[in-house]
C-alpha cells in the first residue's frame, strides 16, 4: 500500500528537501463547483462513513467522473480527504506525478508503471482513470486537504500460500486492511474498485470460497456502493488475451423508458428506500451486498491511455 499527501512527505523526508514541500495555500472550492448527485447529503452530514466504496465494472469514463464528482463533493465541505484506487505503486511513480504539474513529460514518467504499458488492458490504466488521477494531482497542487492511496495488494507472494483460494482470501483482506489503515489520516476515504470487490459478501465459485473486501470492512464506518446505469459501450477484457480487451456493449440495469433513466440526474439510492430500488435495478444486484447504488445514466467506454506505449509482457529470464 502507498499513500501519498503533501503533509506526510514532509514528515517522512524531516532530514532531506523538505522545505521544497511546503504546502500552497488552499483555493477555496465550492459546492457550486461540484456536479449534482440527488441524496447525496447522508454521506457528508457527518464524519460516518469514513470510507465510501464505489464499485464499478472497469472501462467506463462514467465511474471515474463519479469519484471526482465526490472528491469536489468531499474537499468542498472541507473533510480531509483520500482518494483510494485498485492499483499497485511500488515504485513511487504515481506519488511521484501527483506533485508534478501533469505536463507531458510527466505523464511519460506515469506511464512507466506496468499497469499502464500492458497490453492487457483491464480499464484500470483508462483514460478516464488517467482523468480522475489529474483531477486528484491539480487538487493536491492547489492546496486541496487530498492524500492518495494505491491499495492493490501485490505485496502478497502466492507461493507463500497453500493454494489459490487461500491466497485470494488473503489478498481481498489485505486490499481492505490498506484501505482501512489509509483512512485514519483522512475524515472521508473515496475508494474506486471493481463492483465484485466491493459486495459484502462470501464469494463461492466451485471449490472456491472467501469474503470478499466490502465484507472485511466494518458497517457503518463503511459504505459500499454499486454502480447502475442504462447502458451503454465499456473497454475491459473478457480472456487472459490481450487482443480480447476492448469495446463491447454493456447491458443496462436502469430500464431506459423508466423515470430515473429519463431524468438523467446522478443519484444514490440507498437499501433501506426499497420502493425506490426495486423497480429499477435488475441483474447483478443484490441487498445485501451492498448499502446501495448509484446511478449514472448511459455508460460510454474509457479506452487505455498511452495506447500507442503499450508493449507485450515478456517473463523476466531465470
Amino acid at each position: 500500500m502507498k499513500v501519498f499527501s503533501k503533509g506526510i512527505l514532509c514528515i517522512t523526508l524531516a532530514l532531506t528537501a523538505c522545505s521544497q514541500s511546503h504546502p500552497k495555500s488552499s483555493q477555496a472550492l465550492s459546492l457550486k463547483d461540484c456536479p449534482e448527485i440527488q441524496n447525496l447529503e447522508p454521506l457528508f452530514e457527518a464524519e460516518t462513513p469514513r470510507v465510501i466504496i464505489v464499485g464499478e465494472s472497469h472501462g467506463m469514463q462514467e465511474p471515474p467522473a463519479l469519484v471526482e464528482a465526490l472528491l469536489c463533493h468531499s474537499l468542498a465541505r472541507g473533510f480531509k480527504t483520500n482518494l483510494a484506487l485498485e492499483v499497485s505503486d511500488d515504485a513511487g511513480l504515481y506519488m511521484s506525478y501527483l506533485d508534478t504539474e501533469g505536463r507531458d513529460d510527466d505523464k511519460l514518467a506515469l506511464f512507466d508503471d506496468w499497469a499502464w504499458k500492458s497490453e492487457f488492458t483491464d480499464g484500470r490504466s483508462s483514460e478516464a482513470m488517467l482523468s480522475l488521477i489529474d483531477k486528484a494531482r491539480s487538487y493536491m497542487t492547489a492546496g486541496q486537504d487530498l492524500s492518495f492511496t494505491a491499495f492493490k495488494a501485490d505485496d502478497l507472494n502466492q507461493e507463500n500460500f497453500d493454494d489459490r483460494n487461500s491466497y485470494t482470501q488473503a489478498y481481498e483482506k489485505k486490499m481492505a486492511e490498506n484501505i482501512l489503515v489509509s483512512s485514519q489520516s483522512a475524515q472521508k476515504t473515496i475508494a474506486l474498485v471493481g463492483n465484485l470487490h466491493a459486495r459484502r459478501d462470501r464469494r463461492e465459485r466451485g471449490t472456491s470460497s472467501y469474503d470478499l473486501m466490502a465484507k472485511h470492512m466494518p458497517a457503518p464506518y463503511t459504505s459500499s456502493f454499486f454502480i447502475v446505469h442504462k447502458g451503454g459501450t465499456a473497454w475491459n477484457c473478457r480472456s487472459g488475451k490481450p487482443e480480447d480487451c476492448k469495446q463491447y456493449k454493456s447491458g443496462a440495469y436502469v430500464g431506459a423508458d423508466s423515470d430515473l433513466a429519463k431524468s438523467e440526474i446522478l443519484q444514490i439510492m440507498y437499501n433501506e428506500d426499497e420502493a425506490e430500488i426495486a423497480p429499477f435495478i435488475g441483474r447483478q444486484y443484490q441487498k445485501d451486498w451492498y448499502d446501495g447504488v448509484i446511478y449514472v445514466g448511459d455508460v460510454t467506454a474509457s479506452p487505455p491511455a498511452n495506447r500507442d506505449g503499450r508493449v507485450p509482457y515478456v517473463e523476466d529470464e531465470k
